[in-house]
């Protein structure tokens, strides 16, 4: 159907930037597989993160694989697009409250040598 990830990609992005966590999954699958360098990995980090912060449990794994291939410096930086597109998504009278997250969400971001 597609004849490049960029191109999958491309067509995923309106959805989502709208929420939908199967678009961010793929999105963040895509740029896993097609990693040329850190840029990409950050942003496979930065869509799966999203998917799974929003409830998408089968992105989790992909979650994993990407914290396996950053350092934790790595993983701070990726995790600032994630924030950044969390800030721009939401009003300024929406506060990202970090403790209603679930536990397995924050390992995540808060204890990157677990899942190594």
């Amino acid at each position: 159907m597609f004849r490049s990830a960029p191109e999958e990609m491309k067509w995923l992005q309106p959805d989502a930037d709208l929420g939908c966590i199967k678009a961010q999954h793929r999105i963040g699958l895509l740029y896993l597989q097609s990693a040329r360098g850190l840029e990409d990995l950050y942003q496979a980090y930065k869509w799966l993160f999203i998917s799974v912060a929003l409830g998408n449990v089968s992105a989790e794994t992909d979650l994993l694989a990407v914290n396996t291939r950053l350092d934790s410096d790595d993983i701070d930086e990726a995790y600032e697009l994630a924030q950044s597109w969390f800030e721009e998504k939401f009003d300024e009278s929406w506060e990202m409250d970090e403790s209603r997250w679930s536990p397995e969400l924050l390992r995540w971001r808060f204890a990157p040598a677990l899942v190594h």
